[in-house]
């Protein structure tokens, strides 16, 4: 069996250094990236176009070598006219579309872009401050006797194991700073990361027993469904605990951006799971400026990391995406630091040695980062036009009220008890009277809202769209169940005569759903609406659908049924004319479909062909895929049905 498709995510793309991020690429398209070497000189070659699309989306004027580069890289005429207009005012409408334009062009012709993706948190923006306390603790005598690195970064367990008749929480400062803190800060929500389980489950029984303060533990020990018991009852704001402490395992996948203070009772020698650690916090939904408290021992392998934390890499206060290549150069040396048990003068001029060092080679390599391909790679990762709309059409679709309006009418009618939790937050159970199962509904109900803030801030709460499971199958069941297809109405209108009846079909027009085709977006399930009177004629558009809801009036169940079979032949005879209609009508549903497809897809494939005279990275099998699925998706189109859903039957007043 072979994948179709590989997707590869990363949040450290190069923490193993350049060859293992082109290890990846390699295994995402070996043809696309044949040799190292080959990678590294194309991400040499990148640079001076980065600068050209720097300056034409900063509004800069073209320097003669950023106008003789363009030249030497598109020879088509379009192209040669917005290098013109480019050198106009940079405020006016048609110059700022035309620079727009111009990267668009350079993007599609260099980089590795078409396979690869990257933004990072300053293409980004939205992120929150952070602010450091440092917290310096006088070193007890006890833990004056480990050797071992690691043991020195984490004392309590070197010492734990050589003195179990005392218990470390008896002797270390952290510890009673710790519950001071929590105290002090008392009722916000605090994370606290250690090391290991062990010192994590200490620390929480500690907080128990000798402070009364609530703490809840999280740690590899704990199975799957046990830490998402403990990583909700901290996000309870009213009910739940105040601190989480956490093992190393903490600092990898969870989101607690709800909390703002985060303590580091000791800290990784890696600056990669430092900043795993600090991203529990600081992540998109952050309102506040996070609070980062570290909490170390004076005269010890402590007070060198945090130094070499803060002063080289400046980790704490920053993202310091360079930090882990500036750890692998030094490691030697900072391990040696670090295994100085009492610092003496000379100790202390290797120190600021390896931390003026370490600080040079991280300016270098940042600097190194923010150029060439990785801005490349930015610009083409998010295109500020294309971004903008999608966030315009996806607010606008939150500010929407008709999802809810929607989810409530089908509560309603498939017996949901639909409650309120919290503002703009809902708790949904079935009841007795529930019509049938509802697929995706526990016995126990769940917690739901259909705004987006509070769903990144309450994870407990399912954010319910038009994709979510639940919506799906709501809709499946109202379009499946036959309860509801046929009515019978009447209404005030003025458009026939008084006492003739109105035929409302709502008939359904969709394509095969191949995935791989993506056919629902050329021809989406599309609703056909038409209203036929007694005489044939089409009254969709003097008649629509909001009007006759706005209108209607109850009728009988009875009487409904002796009017239609009162009118029962001429309703045939108007159900056919309605077909017509509908079909006639997909006609050109239909007709826009295949515009649509073969606009997009012919458009790519000539875009392709013309790239490849100039971008060896384009593959004659990529054009052929796209030729082949605008072949199949012209027999997909035409081989769509319509379907009569609905029909109400509607008596004139």
């Amino acid at each position: 069996y072979h994948t179709k498709g590989v997707l590869l995510l990363t949040a450290t793309p190069e923490q193993l250094g350049k060859e293992s991020h082109f290890a990846r690429l390699r295994l995402l398209d070996p043809d696309r990236f044949p040799t190292f070497q080959q990678f590294v000189e194309e991400e040499e070659n990148y640079e001076p176009y980065a600068q050209v699309i720097e300056d034409l989306l900063n509004n800069k004027p073209l320097t003669k070598d950023d106008i003789s580069l363009i030249k030497t890289t598109i020879d088509e005429g379009d192209n040669t006219s917005l290098l013109a207009t480019v050198s106009g005012d940079p405020d006016e409408d048609d110059v700022r579309q035309a620079r727009i334009e111009l990267v668009e062009h350079l993007l599609d012709r260099h980089g590795t872009g078409r396979v690869l993706f990257r933004n990072t948190r300053s293409a980004v923006k939205g992120f929150p401050d952070r602010a450091l306390c440092a917290y310096p603790l006088e070193l007890p005598a006890q833990y004056k006797d480990n050797a071992d690195t690691h043991g020195l970064l984490t004392p309590e367990t070197g010492y734990q194991k050589s003195d179990p008749a005392q218990h470390w929480t008896q002797i270390d400062p952290r510890i009673n700073w710790l519950s001071k803190k929590c105290a002090e800060l008392y009722p916000d929500k605090i994370l606290v990361i250690a090391a290991h389980a062990s010192t994590a489950l200490d620390i929480t029984q500690y907080l128990k027993t000798q402070t009364g303060l609530h703490a809840t533990a999280f740690h590899e020990g704990l199975s799957i469904v046990e830490r998402d018991r403990a990583a909700a009852f901290f996000a309870d704001h009213e009910t739940g605990s105040q601190i989480l402490v956490c093992s190393e395992i903490g600092s990898e996948g969870r989101n607690f951006q709800f909390a703002h203070h985060l303590v580091l009772f000791d800290l990784p020698i890696n600056p990669d799971l430092l900043e795993q650690r600090i991203g529990r916090l600081d992540r998109i939904g952050q309102t506040n400026t996070i609070s980062i408290h570290v909490p170390y021992l004076t005269d010890s392998a402590q007070d060198i990391c945090f130094r070499w934390y803060d002063e080289a890499l400046q980790a704490f206060q920053h993202t310091c995406p360079a930090g882990h290549s500036v750890y692998k150069r030094v490691q030697h040396d900072l391990e040696q630091a670090l295994n100085t048990s009492h610092q003496t003068d000379e100790s202390s001029d290797t120190i600021d040695a390896l931390i003026e060092k370490s600080k040079t080679l991280y300016l270098e390599l940042s600097q190194s980062l923010q150029r060439g391909r990785d801005r490349l790679l930015e610009y083409n990762s998010c295109r500020p036009g294309i971004a903008q709309d999608l966030k315009r059409r996806t607010d606008t679709e939150d500010n929407a009220e008709q999802l809810a309006e929607y989810m409530e009418n089908a509560y309603d009618c498939f017996g949901i008890d639909n409650e309120i939790h919290s503002e703009n937050c809902f708790i949904i159970t079935p009841t007795e009277h529930m019509v049938s199962h509802f697929p995706g509904l526990p016995e126990d109900g769940m917690t739901i809202t259909y705004d987006r803030n509070i769903a990144l801030s309450f994870e407990d709460a399912h954010y319910i769209t038009w994709e979510h499971p639940l919506t799906n199958n709501a809709i499946d069941l109202v379009l499946t169940n036959e309860l509801g297809n046929t009515s019978v109405t009447a209404a005030d209108y003025d458009g026939v005569k008084a006492g003739s009846v109105l035929l409302e079909c709502l008939f359904s027009l969709e394509s095969a759903p191949i995935e791989e085709l993506q056919t629902n977006r050329y021809l989406p399930p599309t609703m056909i609406r038409v209203v036929c009177d007694e005489r044939g004629a089409d009254h969709d558009a003097r008649l629509p659908h909001a009007v006759i809801n706005d209108k209607r009036q109850f009728v009988d169940k009875g009487v409904g049924n002796k009017i239609v079979k009162a009118k029962k032949k001429i309703l045939k005879a108007m159900l056919q004319r309605s077909e017509k209609y509908g079909e006639l009508k997909s006609v050109k549903v239909l007709q826009h479909a295949h515009e649509y497809a073969t606009d997009v897809l012919s458009k790519e494939i000539n875009r392709l062909t013309a790239l490849s005279k100039v971008n060896p990275n384009i593959r004659a099998d990529e054009i052929q895929y796209f030729e082949k699925q605008l072949s199949m998706l012209t027999e997909v189109i035409d081989a769509a049905n319509l379907r009569l859903d609905a029909v109400r039957v509607i008596v004139a007043t």
